[in-house]
């Protein structure tokens, strides 16, 4: 029996201080296949970071979270969903990297710890799960916005 484990990952950016991307974050979660939810991680903040950029960042710390659970025998595949057409796009091969290549190499490089097969998929804001993701990207950047005035 293979053992998907599926990465829901969200970014939220919102200006700050006059400027375009003032306060960002990223969360995730995971999800057996066998319908099992739960969250490691949970959000990581930077300030003046685009969506695209803080999407990478999310892409990057979830697949580190979840070596230890795939790495020893716990998950065969993984799937990362995301709502970033941008970023899902240049890690499928769709589209050229660009400006982001720095945070493309690091995907790249977590994916090759991991040794497994690492697909990315594109998800709208509607899946249940996603939406909890979503959430808590949005809670971790004011959470942290606050914490940090």
């Amino acid at each position: 029996m293979t053992n998907l484990l599926r990465i829901y990952v969200d970014s939220s950016t919102k200006p700050s201080n006059g400027t375009k991307y003032g306060e960002s974050s990223a969360a995730w979660g995971f999800q057996w296949d066998n319908g099992t939810v739960f969250w490691r991680g949970g959000a990581v903040y930077l300030r003046h970071a685009g969506p695209n950029k803080m999407f990478y960042e999310g892409v990057i710390r979830a697949l580190e979270s979840a070596l230890p659970d795939v790495n020893n025998g716990s998950g065969d595949r993984l799937e990362v969903y995301g709502d970033c057409q941008t970023v899902i796009n240049q890690l499928n091969g769709v589209w050229r990297v660009g400006q982001l290549r720095k945070h493309y190499d690091r995907v790249r490089a977590v994916e090759r710890k991991i040794k497994k097969r690492v697909t990315y998929h594109y998800l709208g804001e509607t899946d249940a799960t996603y939406k909890k993701v979503d959430i808590l990207s949005k809670q971790g950047r004011d959470l942290f916005s606050r914490l940090l005035k």
